[in-house]
């Protein structure tokens, strides 16, 4: 199968409204629009989670403790069922009196046909040490990885 230009720009569309959603904070109450019932975030550190159940409260906890997150997209490279975005995202976060931004770069893999609208997996991949170091100096049980 081959990928069109087409089949691309719908793909970073739909890369860049995830990225919207979770930006906006509430990407937990948006999981119907990108999710599976059964879909499968797997994590850095080998944890994984996967329903909706356990995405939203993931999800849930970990915006709890955010107080902004901003993010830069890479070039997207499409394949005919995933798609690997690179992305630096900046945090901050609630409880920080500095607002010390921390930033992350990395990838995330979206197992997804460039036609379908939710994934099936999403792996994500990258640093998060500063993200759990600031956490903890927040003594917020919540971590990315």
């Amino acid at each position: 199968m081959t990928i069109s230009q087409a089949d691309v720009s719908k793909s970073e569309q739909w890369a860049k409204d995830f990225f919207e959603a979770v930006k906006s904070l509430e990407v937990a109450l948006r999981l119907p629009k990108f999710c599976f019932r059964d879909t499968e975030l797997n994590l850095p550190n080998g944890t994984s989670f996967k329903g909706y159940s356990r995405l939203e409260a993931r999800l849930k906890s970990l915006s709890s403790h955010i107080s902004t997150l901003e993010y830069d997209l890479g070039n997207p490279y499409v394949l005919p069922h995933k798609m690997r975005q690179p992305a630096t995202i900046h945090l901050t976060f609630k409880g920080d009196p500095e607002q010390e931004i921390v930033s992350v770069a990395g990838s995330i893999i979206f197992h997804k046909a460039p036609g379908e609208n939710a994934m099936h997996v999403m792996n994500v991949f990258g640093d998060f040490s500063k993200v759990d170091e600031k956490l903890k100096r927040l003594e917020s049980p919540a971590q990315i990885s």
